[in-house]
């Protein structure tokens, strides 16, 4: 039984990791972009979402700013070339279609095809 106790511990605490590290990912097509110190972008799919400089607090933060700027480029360049955007929300089960403006954006990133 002694030796069994690590082994359970260290299963835990990987279970513990993956779910502390989860999150949702939605690709789509932008096809409509608005940006002034938050970025909504709309996908072909139906799924809004935004990125504030502001989520969580009302100051506005450098680092939150840069955020927003770079995901303003590629969903720009997304959008231009045609090439899809995947966004990947903070929360785990986060529903790919529909207005999503009141989830958490981690960050985007485009693709290749």
């Amino acid at each position: 039984m002694k030796s069994l106790r690590p082994l359970i511990g260290a299963a835990l605490l990987m279970t513990a990791s993956v779910s502390a590290h989860a999150y949702t990912e939605c690709p789509g097509r932008v096809i409509k972009i608005f940006a002034d110190s938050s970025v909504y972008v709309w996908f072909d799919n139906g799924l809004v979402w935004q990125r504030a400089a502001w989520y969580g607090s009302g100051v506005v933060e450098l680092q939150s700013q840069a955020t927003v700027k770079n995901i303003v480029a590629l969903a720009t360049v997304a959008m231009t070339t045609g090439r899809p955007l995947t966004v990947r929300f903070t929360a785990n089960g986060v529903s790919c279609s529909g207005d999503q403006q009141t989830q958490e954006v981690w960050g985007v990133y485009l693709s290749d095809t």
